[in-house]
C-alpha cells in the first residue's frame, strides 16, 4: 500500500477517454484535499488509461477508500484502489539498485 505521513496515492481506472487530470482533480476534491492528479501516457495491461490521484491530510485511509468507490464522471463509475507502488516508497536494500548504485559497487 502507498500511504505515509497522512498522504495517500490512489490508482484510478474506468474514466472517460476525453477527461484530463484537471477534471479528475476536481472530481476527487470533494472526497479530500487533492494535491496531485496525473494520467500517464502508458496504458495498463488491459489497454485502458489509468491515473494516480494523491491526497494529503488523510486521517482514515479505509474510510477514504470506501468513499472513493462512489466516484463518478459522467456515466463512468471510476474504480479506485490504493496504489501498491509509489515514488515515496523507501527502497529496501538489494531491491533493483539504480545505475549510480551499481557503479558505486564496482
Amino acid at each position: 500500500m502507498q500511504y505515509s505521513r497522512n498522504k495517500v496515492t490512489c490508482y484510478v481506472t474506468n474514466f472517460p477517454v476525453r477527461e484530463n487530470a484537471t477534471v479528475l482533480r476536481q472530481t476527487f476534491s470533494c472526497f479530500g484535499v487533492v494535491f496531485d492528479a496525473f494520467i500517464p501516457k502508458k496504458r495498463n495491461a488491459f489497454g485502458d488509461r489509468f491515473a494516480f490521484v494523491r491526497f494529503k491530510d488523510v486521517s482514515n485511509v479505509p474510510a477514504l477508500l470506501e468513499d472513493l468507490q462512489d466516484a463518478w464522471v459522467d456515466d463512468y463509475n471510476m474504480k479506485v484502489n490504493i496504489s501498491r507502488f509509489g515514488r515515496d516508497e523507501p527502497k529496501r536494500e538489494g531491491d533493483n539498485p539504480t545505475r549510480q548504485e551499481q557503479q558505486k559497487e564496482k
